[in-house]
């Protein structure tokens, strides 16, 4: 808090192993390993954090270890107060070409209200080359990143969300990495101005 930051985001790798059909690597701790109790984790971790007034976000990706019951809110308070919510709000990162669906279906904001932040990194050329580990862009084979990124952005503008795109001022992101994030020309930051009402 000391830092200016308002809360922690608690990085995961989705069903990393045998728990559901998926296509991650194999579990590293072997076939006997517990599932993993995402929501317990969270919600243990909120008397702490209030202690020091901080919100809470995590990456369910693909959906992993989602539980709408960590949106309960029993008052109209905030969140430090003494609402129910675990976390501050929904913040998923899509890998599987058609789990994007579930998530608008499953959290978008006419579900909850509360708003959401997805990401679907877009990727690195209109290729989506499997080097590079886009399997989440497999269907748009021949869309420039820029323009995939603007079309998701807006399907969560349409649906009381926000995308993760956007970083350092004049970057969007390709990848999970802002390290690799390219700088937008004048043309990508009038498009964007529009997109978001800011032109």
């Amino acid at each position: 808090k000391s830092l200016g930051f308002h809360g922690i985001h608690w990085d995961t790798l989705g069903d990393f192993g045998h728990w559901h059909q998926d296509t991650f690597p194999a579990n590293p701790f072997g076939d006997g390993s517990p599932t993993p109790d995402v929501a317990g984790f969270l919600r243990a971790a909120v008397p702490i954090l209030r202690e020091y007034e901080l919100e809470q976000t995590l990456n369910f990706v693909d959906g992993f270890g989602w539980d709408p019951t960590l949106l309960n809110e029993h008052t109209d308070h905030s969140w430090i107060g003494s609402a129910g919510r675990a976390i501050a709000f929904p913040y998923w990162e899509v890998w599987t070409v058609g789990r994007e669906k579930h998530f608008f279906e499953t959290v978008g904001a006419d579900q909850y209200h509360k708003g959401f932040v997805l990401a679907m990194y877009p990727g690195y050329s209109k290729y989506h080359c499997c080097a590079k580990n886009e399997r989440q862009n497999a269907a748009e084979y021949g869309e420039w990143p820029f323009d995939l990124g603007v079309k998701r952005w807006q399907m969560c503008l349409d649906h009381g969300g926000s995308y993760h795109f956007v970083v350092d001022g004049l970057r969007y992101l390709q990848g999970p990495f802002v390290a690799d994030a390219v700088r937008c020309s004048n043309a990508d930051v009038k498009r964007l101005r529009e997109l978001t009402g800011n032109a």
